[in-house]
């Protein structure tokens, strides 16, 4: 399980995949880079200034551990829900991860702790196996020795479905939550690169409240 979760974080972080244009739109094809994606700057589009609805929503940690969101109130958290794993791995979501990575300084300085939920509707061991592939495919073109941030998995999609986030799996999501765990920043997108861009989560993380 460890080793899977440990996979799971690298996916969303590496760089390689791109599209095909003969199956899905975002399904990777051998040998080829990811594109870089320009995000949107843009405002919340969900309810802010209260606690997030269902934020005790069960996640499972990298070491098997359940854990909710509401256990981390007293720093601010930056919540990432990709769009989980559906045969391939979502170049969008790699991208987006990636430039999140790219500001690991900044977030750390802030206090910031950084969740990344990759949300799965199978719980059996042949897609687990299927998707650990993927990965060991993008791990042998890529390279990637850090793993800078933890993700949970959200088993059955129950956080998805609490958060009313539900897409093809999930929708690609963000949240800012500042120490009390109350909503300052809300984005839910409609399409794979509708996200809010990675400086405009910095600023609205800035504007979190110190005490």
């Amino acid at each position: 399980m460890s080793r899977w979760f440990a996979l799971a974080l690298v996916a969303v972080l590496v760089t390689g995949c791109t599209s095909s244009s003969t199956k899905k739109p975002d399904e990777p094809d051998k040998g080829s880079k990811v594109r870089r994606f320009a995000f949107k700057d843009v405002p919340s589009n969900r309810e802010v200034g209260a606690p997030l609805p269902g934020e005790d929503a069960e996640l499972t940690a990298p070491d098997g551990r359940s854990v909710h969101i509401k256990d981390y109130r007293g720093r601010p958290v930056l919540l990432v829900f990709t769009r989980g794993f559906m045969g391939y791995i979502c170049q969008y979501c790699l991208t987006y991860t990636a430039q999140l990575a790219s500001k690991k300084g900044e977030l750390e300085a802030m206090g910031v702790t950084t969740l990344v939920v990759y949300p799965t509707k199978e719980q059996d061991e042949a897609k687990v196996k299927e998707f650990t592939e993927a990965v060991n495919q993008a791990l042998q073109e890529e390279g990637l020795d850090a793993l800078p941030f933890p993700v949970f998995l959200d088993r059955g999609l129950a956080a998805v479905s609490r958060f009313n986030l539900t897409g093809d799996l999930s929708k690609p999501s963000t949240f800012v939550l500042d120490r009390q765990g109350v909503v300052r920043y809300a984005y839910v997108g409609e399409a794979p690169d509708d996200r809010p861009a990675i400086d405009r989560v910095l600023e609205e993380l800035r504007k979190v409240p110190a005490q």
